[in-house]
């Protein structure tokens, strides 16, 4: 993960911590206390998702910008060796060319 989800993540979890804490010290009645509770709770739960989702975007591009790079890797090494035996057989071709040049002279 990197420094901005980290950051994001614990700042998610130490606001419910703190709403939590918010909650448990102050001077409410039960019924209002567990319906504040409960309230916290799902917007901690939709924050989750909304992050995760993210999240999930996130790897999605860095597994498409690895699969990109990884195919340019595999079609630029084939180039020098493309290269080298092209240059290889040139060689041979001019070669023959001055063998068949000597025996016709």
């Amino acid at each position: 993960m990197n420094k901005i989800s980290t950051f994001i993540m614990g700042a998610s979890i130490g606001c419910a911590f703190g709403a939590l804490a918010a909650l448990a010290l102050a001077p409410r009645s039960g019924a209002e206390t567990r319906g504040l509770v409960a309230q916290g709770a799902g917007e901690f739960a939709e924050n989750a998702q909304d992050f995760g989702a993210g999240l999930g975007y996130y790897a999605q591009g860095a597994a498409r910008d690895v699969r990109e790079k990884g195919e340019a890797a595999i079609k630029g090494a084939g180039k020098p060796a493309e290269d080298e035996a092209a240059d290889e057989l040139k060689a041979k071709i001019a070669a023959a060319r001055e063998k068949i040049a000597e025996a016709e002279a």
